[in-house]
């Protein structure tokens, strides 16, 4: 079976909806209806309109995909860090080395539509989602980065391996970067190891919606 999509762009001329220039219609109504009667130079006849999908929640997303998991499939370690709207833990999902967030409050719902678009990213270099905890608190499970923060690793040990000239080349060619009193500042970027590192941003959804010229490679 071979299908054919043919798609036709509406004009406004002077206030009437046309699609060839040649019949004109008050409003979008009456075009449907014209070209349901009469496929008047269409490749066929309008039919009915596709049913409108009903609108999923981000919290009915979770609760019924797989990436929802029980508060039994997870247990706490240590706290690894700490934020305006919860603290992160290094801990387990079912016995594989996670970290998880703990979110708390008026932030939950925020943190569940960042989490949502993580589900459709998988890249070398973005850290990826492992799931979620449904509930008060929500818990949001990432991959774990042994190294922790690459700012704090370029602030410590990381100046004795890193170049002034590494810095420049490593700005101009992430663009995630700023330079403030010739001193180079990068954030969100976790260290994996020596030779990977990986961003961990939850504004990082926001900037893929804001934009749909989006390019990965900006992050790589």
């Amino acid at each position: 079976m071979i299908l054919i999509v043919e798609h036709y762009h509406i004009d406004n001329k002077d206030g009437k909806l046309t699609i060839d220039e040649e019949a004109h219609f008050d409003d979008l109504t009456a075009l449907i209806m014209h070209y349901q009667r009469d496929s008047d130079g269409l490749v066929c006849q309008l039919g009915r309109a596709l049913p409108r999908t009903q609108h999923q929640s981000t919290e009915e997303f979770f609760t019924r995909s797989l990436w929802n998991f029980n508060l039994s499939d997870i247990t706490l370690g240590e706290q690894i860090g700490k934020g305006e709207y919860g603290e992160v833990y290094r801990g387990t999902l079912n016995g594989e080395d996670v970290a998880i967030k703990v979110i708390k409050g008026t932030m939950v719902h925020t943190f569940l539509q960042e989490a949502s678009v993580m589900t459709t990213l998988k890249h070398k270099n973005l850290v990826h989602l492992k799931g979620v905890v449904m509930g008060t608190p929500t818990y949001i499970m990432m991959e774990l980065l042994l190294k922790g923060s690459l700012v704090d690793y370029l602030r410590t040990r990381g100046r004795s391996v890193i170049s002034p000239a590494d810095q420049i080349k490593f700005s101009s060619r992430n663009k995630i970067v700023i330079i403030y009193n010739c001193i180079i500042i990068i954030y969100n970027i976790m260290h994996e190891n020596n030779q990977k590192r990986k961003k961990w941003d939850t504004d990082l959804s926001n900037q893929i919606k804001a934009s749909q010229q989006h390019e990965m490679r900006n992050y790589c």
